[in-house]
């Protein structure tokens, strides 16, 4: 990695050291300061809570059908169902109030499960993927690239994250649409 901060990752074997609303408040921050788009992915499992994708239902941008997404790879019988949102105003005020934490934690409250209808949230900036997730696979990972101010407010807002270069091959782009 040339000694350059070029991916920040928590996952199953490093998780965050501290998970907290305050802690995903200042990650949404941060990729609300930097990013313009962000992607949801729709799974078919039971019990699941709707809310999130009631309230941004009319803010979709676009939707399709991949095999591939961050770290996510699928058969051609089971597609993985991504939607994309402009991140402005409304879309943020959405997140913060409906998407409570990574990984299916609800980050204000540890005791309890939370299941979305919508999930493995990924920031993008000019198309370019800048913070990825895989809810199930408790797989998070920032790519701030040459950024070093970028990937310290990263480490600030949520302490604990590995310098990586384990998911170096999963930065995807936004398709052209």
């Amino acid at each position: 990695m040339g000694g350059e901060i070029h991916i920040l990752a928590f996952d199953i074997e490093h998780e965050p050291k501290e998970i907290s609303a305050a802690a995903l408040n200042r990650l949404w921050d941060v990729c609300f300061d930097t990013c313009d788009t962000f992607s949801l992915t729709g799974h078919p499992w039971i019990g699941q809570d709707g809310a999130l994708e009631r309230a941004l239902a009319t803010f979709t941008a676009h939707r399709f059908d991949t095999l591939h997404w961050f770290c996510y790879y699928v058969l051609e019988e089971n597609p993985l169902h991504v939607r994309i949102y402009p991140l402005h105003e409304q879309t943020k005020k959405i997140l913060r109030v409906h998407y409570r934490g990574l990984f299916l934690d609800d980050w204000g409250d540890s005791r309890r499960k939370w299941r979305p209808s919508l999930e493995d949230i990924c920031f993008f900036r000019n198309g370019k993927l800048l913070l990825g997730t895989v809810s199930h696979e408790h797989i998070c990972a920032a790519y701030p690239e040459d950024d070093k101010a970028l990937a310290q407010r990263f480490k600030d807002a949520v302490p604990g994250w590995e310098e990586s270069d384990r998911y170096a091959k999963e930065q995807i782009t936004l398709p052209r649409f």
